[in-house]
């Protein structure tokens, strides 16, 4: 009868002392004493506080979110970074986006073009005033010592006008009172989208002292007008058979020494816009006015202030953006 075989010893057998209890399936592990145990958990199945992905391998570069439950899912995005915004507060559905002191994502309480901020193209950040390399026929960046003979002068009560002396490539006006300086050129767009945007120059604020660019009828008797003047506001009028709305919108504005002017006609509707650095539109307001414009008109303007002033303007140009 042969000799039974005496105890395994673990450092002299391929064999290792196992955990009864061991279930089938599970990831084993050792204890210290060299036995191998059961996990109790299967191959990915995680521990306490892992997180399951049931979609397959994840993506890429793409966020990832909690898919509820202890799962993940991979989501899309729109850009090409990996960087992410943090945001303070709720949102409104529709409304603007702006940042705050610290970087984060509020809500800009407005919807686009309902007085919020529209952002126009980055080329324009650096500098926003660059002529455009194709000038439509009606535009005038005022280089030369007289005024083109596109224009026609209406009113000129100012104390001295010159061109592109006083300010480089500016119509300087002095006012030392209550005086005008008006211009006009024949613009005929029929009933196609158009729009048209002026660079003003104001040395000294003062009351009643204002800026505008305006389109009228041949009769002048139905019109539509984007002005700053004192307050300081810009508005947003409108002159129908013949009388004028200063007023349909207004906007508080701050202060400027430099503003830009917008009025534009998109699928018969009017809209003004106001700006501080050609960069950041605020939108004055809008209307559904109709009539066939016949030509447009600058106006620079003084009342109620004897201190001797200059306004300038910088530039005039037709459908050089659309807001």
């Amino acid at each position: 009868m042969p000799t039974p075989p005496g105890p395994v010893q673990d450092n002299i057998s391929p064999r290792q002392i196992v955990d009864h209890s061991a279930t089938p399936g599970n990831v084993p592990y050792y204890a210290d004493d060299g036995t191998l145990m059961d996990s109790g958990t299967a191959p990915g199945g995680g521990g306490s506080g892992t997180v399951t992905h049931t979609s397959g391998a994840l993506t890429a570069d793409l966020p990832v979110f909690g898919n509820g439950s202890a799962d993940i899912k991979v989501g899309t995005k729109s850009g090409n970074t990996d960087e992410v915004m943090s945001a303070t507060g709720s949102f409104t559905p529709g409304n603007v986006l702006m940042t705050d002191a610290n970087g984060n994502a509020v809500d800009g309480g407005a919807t686009p073009g309902a007085g919020g901020l529209l952002y126009i193209r980055d080329g324009l950040s650096a500098t926003p005033d660059p002529a455009p390399s194709s000038p439509h026929t009606q535009d005038d960046e005022f280089l030369s010592a007289s005024l083109d003979v596109k224009w026609t002068v209406l009113t000129n009560t100012a104390a001295a006008v010159d061109f592109n002396t006083t300010l480089k490539s500016h119509i300087a006006v002095k006012f030392t009172g209550n005086q005008d300086y008006l211009i006009k050129q024949a613009f005929a767009p029929g009933s196609a989208d158009f729009s048209m945007t002026a660079c003003f120059r104001i040395f000294i604020a003062g009351n009643f002292n204002g800026v505008a660019i305006y389109a009228y009828d041949a009769a002048e008797s139905n019109g539509a007008r984007t002005c700053y003047e004192w307050g300081p506001h810009a508005t947003y009028g409108v002159r129908t058979t013949g009388t004028w709305n200063f007023s349909v919108a207004t906007l508080n504005a701050t202060v400027a020494d430099k503003v830009y002017l917008h009025l534009q006609r998109v699928s018969g509707a009017w809209t003004s816009w106001f700006s501080l650095n050609g960069i950041a539109w605020f939108k004055i307001g809008g209307s559904s006015p109709s009539f066939t414009v016949d030509h447009i008109t600058v106006d620079m303007t003084q009342s109620g202030l004897t201190t001797p002033n200059y306004v300038g303007c910088d530039f005039f140009r037709v459908n050089w953006l659309t807001l």
